[in-house]
């Protein structure tokens, strides 16, 4: 049993780093990289040097010692050490809760290792190279020793709290709860009337808080948390600031976690009422999701310890039918949440970042809040950024008009267009790189800048384009690379009877950068002048560029409605549906394929179905339910 049990804590490692290993780099992670650059060139930083908005504005180092061990590390064996770092992290902090749950509570090694998994289930996506995964570590650390304390009664466990929390102190604010835990405890004791131990538990906390204040960063952790209180408005605009029930999924998969530790510590509290009370001070952290989503891993680990205590309980009830039913239920459900977040697709404007260090653009740039940080790491010094992730330093100045921006986004168009010209007028832009992945208002905003006369577009690509305002300090590049004809992000690749510029300008393009947009307006400029064959390269190469981009597929499929080979378009519209479900044509031209190629109407009135439930497009709605009732 035991060789077994050993066996299937190295898969479940093997499974997790696989999962860890093929994910992007998080987005933050890049500011952090940066950051310990400059902290090991300049010292301890106290003030911003990365935005050009934000220069001297006060800026709190409190993940230093993080930012300059993760640079350390990526300077010395490359970024794709990043990967291998998160990996080693994540295995660490695993370690030290399967050791806790198993030694502590003297659970069987199987059930131990379900409840990881578990754990891993609900936190993969914050197993990320960030500050906060070392944090949890110290976290899970900290608990530990209490616990152990008041086991053994040996003060040797809380003197393994000062290295702990010298280093959390450094790393991340939420430090804090060290201080929370160990006072909190001295109160739950002093309660039982139990003075020594309240005693040394309370001479513990106090040293810990000292430890949080010491130099270099002093009382920057409490000022950041408290910066953070007084800019609730701004913090609930981004999802990991928002409260946990205003994000549906996890708030199920909370709640769910919540009834299966509640409800068996209600039905153990009349014989279990003293073991059960050690638990009051943690009771606090199955809350602090309400405060912000961000907050839950804190609280997965207190699950996973109440959970671990629950299981040993419940021993004389492991042959029981109904337990084994209701264990593979959640075993099964947890498999699914895992499978859920084990693919994240994060794609940076990196050819994008290329271009802009090989053609040097005067002024200041527009960029978005999420892409900031790549940014900050690719282009500093030589380019300052606008706005990055570091949300302490925007929220009392730029993020509330950068929000206010993005909310506009559902208004008229003529109306947004004005809003957006104001905002880049507001801060004077003199170029503005356009990312497409992460935020969806930015379409507007490239809209806005391509129909602008002020504006020129230079460079594009399949997630990015950039454009330079024309006020003088950029009329040499603007002459060399302005693109006048092409629209690659709009419905028509191109502006009406520009054809030919425009065709020019995707092959111009196509010799800067490589792109799948290139490629289909090429191949869509072919086809129209009836260049089938010619066409047909182009779309799959397009294709090969990027197997996600539908319009290819749909001219491909065209192609091969025009020669008759019907089963083939009917694939290509499958494979569109599979990528994007909402794409309105697909329904449409499958579904008259079914019913008069194929006769198949039945099918074909499904396939219409399911476009008119799916489909946003009220026009195309209004064609598929014409189709429905003919």
């Amino acid at each position: 049993m035991r060789l077994f049990s050993f066996f299937l804590l190295v898969l479940l490692y093997i499974g997790i780093s696989v999962i860890i290993y093929q994910q992007p780099v998080n987005p933050d992670t890049w500011y952090h990289i940066r950051a310990g650059e400059a902290y090991l060139h300049y010292g301890i930083l106290h003030k911003d040097i990365f935005s050009y908005v934000a220069q001297g504005r006060p800026w709190f180092p409190q993940e230093w010692l993080f930012e300059v061990i993760l640079y350390e590390v990526v300077h010395i064996f490359g970024l794709s050490i990043i990967s291998i770092f998160t990996i080693v992290c994540t295995l660490i902090q695993l370690s030290i809760l399967y050791i806790f749950i198993y030694k502590f509570f003297h659970l069987q090694r199987i059930y131990a290792i379900c409840i990881l998994f578990f754990y891993a289930a609900w936190d993969m996506e914050f197993f990320v190279a960030r500050p906060y995964l070392l944090a949890t570590s110290y976290f899970i650390l900290t608990i530990l020793f209490i616990f152990l304390f008041l086991k053994t009664q040996k003060k040797l466990w809380l003197f393994f709290s000062i290295p702990i929390t010298l280093l959390w102190a450094n790393m991340h604010a939420s430090v804090v709860f060290a201080v929370y835990l160990y006072l909190s405890y001295a109160v739950l004791y002093l309660f039982k009337k139990n003075l020594p131990i309240a005693y040394a538990l309370s001479i513990t906390g106090v040293i810990n808080f000292l430890l949080t204040i010491l130099p270099p960063i002093n009382f920057s952790q409490y000022q950041l948390l408290y910066l953070f209180s007084g800019y609730s408005k701004i913090t609930t605009y981004f999802p990991e600031w928002m409260p946990v029930y205003e994000l549906f999924p996890q708030f199920s998969v909370y709640l769910i976690s919540l009834f299966f530790i509640c409800i068996p510590l209600f039905f153990f509290l009349p014989k279990k009422r003293s073991e059960i009370i050690v638990f009051l001070p943690l009771s606090i952290f199955l809350l602090l999701p309400f405060l912000a989503v961000r907050n839950i891993f804190f609280t997965h680990i207190v699950m996973v310890i109440i959970a671990a205590w629950i299981l040993k309980q419940l021993e004389p009830f492991y042959r029981r039918i109904w337990f084994t039913v209701i264990f593979i239920g959640i075993f099964i459900a947890h498999s699914w949440l895992l499978y859920q977040k084990s693919s994240i697709s994060i794609i940076y404007p990196k050819n994008a970042v290329i271009f802009l260090q090989h053609h040097f653009i005067k002024g200041r740039m527009f960029n978005t809040f999420t892409s900031g940080s790549y940014l900050m790491y690719s282009l500093y010094p030589k380019y300052k950024v606008f706005i990055d992730l570091r949300t302490e330093v925007y929220a009392c100045c730029e993020l509330p008009a950068y929000q206010n921006l993005e909310k506009k986004s559902t208004e008229p168009y003529n109306l947004y267009k004005k809003d957006v010209i104001d905002y880049f007028n507001k801060y004077n832009f003199s170029f503005a790189l356009v990312d497409y992945h992460f935020e969806n208002y930015t379409a507007l905003v490239g809209k806005t800048l391509e129909n602008e006369p002020q504006w020129a577009l230079i460079y594009f690509d399949d997630v990015s384009e950039i454009f330079v305002k024309r006020n003088g300090f950029n009329d040499k590049i603007i002459k060399q690379f302005e693109v006048k004809a092409a629209t690659p992000y709009s419905n028509t690749p191109y502006r009406k009877g520009q054809e030919e510029l425009a065709l020019q300008e995707y092959q111009r393009m196509v010799t800067i950068v490589d792109s799948a947009k290139s490629e289909n307006a090429i191949g869509l400029i072919s086809l129209q002048k009836r260049q089938s064959t010619i066409a047909e390269k182009y779309f799959r190469k397009a294709l090969l560029l990027n197997p996600t981009f539908v319009p290819p597929y749909l001219n491909l499929a065209a192609i091969d409605i025009q020669q008759k080979n019907y089963e083939q378009a009917k694939v290509l519209y499958e494979d569109v549906l599979r990528i994007d479900p909402t794409s309105p044509q697909p329904y449409i031209y499958l579904g008259e394929i079914l019913a008069e190629v194929d006769h198949d109407l039945p099918s074909a009135r499904d396939i219409w179905s399911r476009g008119v439930q799916n489909i946003q497009d009220k026009n195309a709605q209004t064609k598929l339910q014409l189709l429905l009732n003919q």
